[in-house]
């Protein structure tokens, strides 16, 4: 548990890093050519029959390729939106990108530290039975100094379980908003904190927290 709360401090407490990992997701986006048929107009009313049942099932054929490939395409786009650590799986905010330095995971905007809001990804040895409301109160206060407006919530279902935190605190004369959301799964423990300091990016992150999924 003090390793956790050790990690977690250094994580969402980084306000700069030297160098930046960009991450670009642009997917190449191709287009289905529709199928089309040549087919030979005879006089011969049979031929004609023929060739209009052909076109008819190539053009068909045609539109199932094209409906499989764009299905294709939109599940790489929307995959290849996905940050991935340690099974947890989520969208981040449009214009975020991770970055790591001395064993912090951070994502963040892309003029960072001038938009000093990210989010931190953390990997402890915790188990779910000491993530208490009573000790995650106390292991903040003694991290942070003093906490204001601490909210706690957790919730179990069949994949997973986790516990949310919220508060605000105020650190080196900086006030932040810090929501920690802790996974546990398949003998993991994985924490990822959205520290908010401009608040601009209140939205995105609270959108980020409902794309987790959890990959096993």
């Amino acid at each position: 548990m003090r390793k956790f709360i050790v990690l977690l401090l250094a994580a969402a407490l980084v306000l700069s890093l030297a160098s930046c990992i960009n991450i670009n997701v642009n997917p190449e986006t191709t287009k289905a050519e529709p199928a089309t048929t040549a087919a030979e107009i005879t006089t011969s009313e049979e031929t004609e029959t023929e060739t209009e049942t052909e076109t008819e099932t190539e053009t068909e054929t045609g539109t199932e390729t094209a409906t499989e490939e764009a299905t294709t395409e939109a599940e790489t786009e929307k995959d290849s939106e996905r940050y991935v650590y340690e099974g947890v799986s989520l969208i981040l905010p449009e214009g975020f990108s991770v970055q790591s330095a001395q064993g912090v995971t951070l994502a963040v905007y892309e003029d960072y530290p001038v938009h000093s809001d990210n989010i931190s990804f953390v990997a402890a040895n915790d188990s779910y039975e000491t993530y208490t409301e009573e000790n995650l109160k106390q292991s903040f206060t003694q991290a942070f100094g003093s906490i204001e407006n601490f909210k706690y919530e957790n919730s179990e279902n069949d994949d997973y379980k986790t516990v949310t935190t919220d508060f605000d605190v105020t650190y080196n004369g900086v006030a932040m908003h810090e929501k920690a959301c802790t996974f546990f799964f398949s003998g993991k423990c994985v924490v990822v904190t959205f520290t908010s300091v401009s608040g601009e990016f209140d939205a995105a992150f609270e959108q980020t927290l409902q794309s987790v999924q959890i990959v096993k």
